[in-house]
């Protein structure tokens, strides 16, 4: 079935489409009403290297005593990262009522960290996004700290968003709205195929039966059709005479016609008539005599 196929049966079902497809809207107008925005909000955070310590002229450098230095600062970050996106540490945000909808990544080109949390009000998004920051800068420090870095060699995370980078967000209301609508959409095809191909058997069915009693039908119509039997007239009478015909083995009637005398001229006998034995002969009440 094409596209209009399905378009022409969804018309020529339309007592049936178009309360479906109704409903569905219906139903599409209450997920807009019922379904509330979100709310987003974005925290970045920058990895700033220590201060290096100015050396005299002619002093050997002092010796690196932070080994996180000795790498990329985006080794710390993505070491950090793994404290805030534990499992456990997820699932008490979420008993603690904050949000579990968040993303953290690590930049590639900068040792920067964005953290895009999503909320069902503006104050869970703002109270999660804090709750992350923080918990991203405790895990700075404490794989530093555990390894005896100074402070003054300390890599120090720097946030550079001001707390309230937040926006309202309907994809979700979009998304519910899609979904509902489709599915409607599709209940209402389904619907509507599937009443119009069992309509169309059932039709087809009634009409193999009439098909199937038809011979029935046309004799009995044959029958109906057929003439009443004539009613004899007053001013005829019915005479029936028994003629004997041939016997078995005997010459035909036309050797028999050719062996009489010639009658007279204009006048026939009763023998020389072709009649069956048995024929009915009608004539009038008032039957001139025969001439001999």
């Amino acid at each position: 079935m094409d596209f209009w196929d399905l378009i022409r049966v969804l018309g020529r079902r339309w007592r049936i489409s178009l309360p479906l497809f109704a409903l569905s809207m219906a139903f599409t107008a209450l997920i807009f009403t019922h379904v509330k925005p979100d709310y987003v909000d974005t925290a970045f955070v920058q990895l700033v290297p220590p201060v290096p310590v100015a050396v005299p002229d002619g002093q050997p450098a002092p010796v690196q005593r932070n080994p996180w230095l000795l790498q990329d600062l985006s080794t710390l970050g993505n070491a950090a990262l793994v404290s805030v996106q534990d499992v456990g540490y997820v699932e008490s945000l979420k008993n603690a009522g904050y949000t579990d909808s968040f993303t953290a990544t690590m930049s590639q080109d900068a040792p920067q960290v964005t953290f895009q949390v999503t909320g069902k009000s503006a104050a869970q998004a703002l109270a999660t996004a804090n709750k992350l920051v923080d918990k991203f800068n405790q895990g700075i420090e404490s794989l530093q700290t555990t390894r005896g870095v100074a402070p003054v060699d300390l890599i120090t995370p720097l946030r550079l968003d001001a707390g309230n980078n937040i926006v309202k967000s309907t994809s979700n209301v979009k998304r519910a709205i899609a979904a509902v609508g489709l599915a409607g959409i599709l209940m209402t095809i389904a619907v509507t195929v599937g009443a119009d191909a069992w309509l169309r058997r059932r039709r087809l069915a009634a009409m193999a039966d009439v098909t199937a009693d038809e011979p029935e039908v046309e004799a009995a119509a044959a029958v109906a059709a057929l003439p009443e039997p004539e009613t004899r007239r007053a001013n005829t009478l019915t005479m029936t005479r028994l003629m004997a015909g041939p016997t078995n083995g005997a010459p035909p009637r036309e050797a028999a016609q050719a062996d009489r005398p010639e009658a007279r001229p204009g006048s026939r006998r009763p023998d020389d008539y072709d009649v069956p034995v048995d024929a009915t002969v009608v004539l009038p009440k008032a039957t001139p005599a025969l001439n001999d």
